[in-house]
């Protein structure tokens, strides 16, 4: 499943790799973890550290 796939109000692990991309800014993944994080923020989706 990729990270634009989760369905509102789901509940998601989330693991500390997801803050390395968006660090590094790797250019494969920040877009979709930008918009991944973006979605948790605004409580679309539930994020567990």
């Amino acid at each position: 499943m990729r990270l634009g796939d989760i369905p509102d109000g789901e509940k998601v692990f989330i693991d500390s790799n997801i803050f390395t991309y968006l660090l590094v800014e790797d250019s494969r993944y920040i877009k979709s973890v930008n918009s991944f994080l973006k979605r948790i923020e605004q409580g679309e989706i539930i994020g567990f550290f």
